[in-house]
């Protein structure tokens, strides 16, 4: 069992990362490697979960934010003691991710 939860929106943005690499630049070997260092920053982060900043200008919710190359990645704390949420995100997924995290209870 993992120690984060990826939001749908995460997800479906992940496939589409890995699809990308693998797909339209031909270098599934990129792909894997991306995936696996972004996975590697979600477990990270579950350890860690004060890594990375929070940006109180972009949302009012406690959510932090960690880089993983171009792709940012923002955590939301379930409750003190739980897991993290843990979202990559490309352009538009914070707001859907933000509206998810707020719509599941999860704040």
């Amino acid at each position: 069992m993992s120690d984060f939860l990826i939001a749908p929106a995460a997800s479906i943005e992940l496939d589409e990362i890995w699809d990308y690499y693998a797909l339209e630049l031909q270098n599934p070997e990129a792909a894997d490697r991306i995936r696996d260092e972004i996975f590697d920053a979600f477990q990270k982060l579950a350890k860690m979960p004060g890594m990375g900043h929070s940006r109180l200008d972009l949302a009012s919710e406690p959510l932090r934010f960690w880089s993983v190359r171009s792709y940012l990645i923002i955590i939301a704390a379930k409750s003190a003691q739980s897991k993290y949420c843990a979202s990559s995100t490309v352009r538009g997924t914070f707001k859907r991710f933000s509206a998810e995290w707020s719509e599941s209870g999860w704040n």
